[in-house]
């Protein structure tokens, strides 16, 4: 965890960054995307705090969603692991043994039963939060899926698309902050 800092900000509120520059590279905007596009090669971060969506072997362009839910699962990891600053559990140890591949459909299948899923007693309160947040990522793929199939099979116009940078609006920073009561 020694890419996640914290200090007391005003009104002795918590503030966070999470950063990763251990493999960090200098890139170059990819005219044919409009964006920042990388390919695997450049892919960095840690698996069990990496975006479901990058967990495969193709390539992706790289958006905030990605960031917003790798502080997600994060927030999991240390929730489920930490009290009072002392690891007390092994919950999802087992998300380290995996290759990328492996991990996401383990990642996956914690998505649909998120009951599995118990904070320690310092973080019980993040429940109140964490809950809607699956959902805001949940819902967000599924109406990605939802594209994909319609197109698939011909029920969809080949214009119909949705933002990936937000996948149509639904994981925005705004929306994202809004979950956790700053929106």
């Amino acid at each position: 965890m020694n890419n996640i800092m914290f200090c007391s900000g005003e009104n002795n509120r918590a503030v966070g960054v999470l950063n990763d520059f251990d493999s960090a590279l200098f890139v170059q905007v990819n005219p044919q995307y409009g964006s920042l596009h990388f390919d695997r090669r450049f892919r960095t971060g840690t698996a069990p705090f990496m975006a479901l969506e990058l967990l495969d072997e193709t390539d992706k362009i790289q958006c905030v969603r990605h960031d917003l839910e790798s502080f997600l699962w994060v927030t999991i990891w240390c929730t489920s692991h930490y009290h009072g600053g002392i690891k007390t559990t092994m919950a999802f140890q087992d998300w380290q043994k995996f290759n990328i591949t492996e991990l996401a459909p383990q990642k996956g299948f914690f998505l649909f039963t998120l009951g599995v899923w118990e904070p320690t007693a310092q973080f019980g309160r993040v429940a109140v939060w964490l809950g809607p947040l699956f959902h805001l990522f949940c819902d967000a793929r599924n109406a990605r899926q939802n594209l994909i199939f319609r197109l698939k099979y011909g029920r969809g116009q080949t214009s119909e698309t949705l933002a990936m940078e937000t996948l149509g609006g639904h994981t925005t920073y705004q929306t994202f902050l809004h979950i956790l009561g700053d929106g």
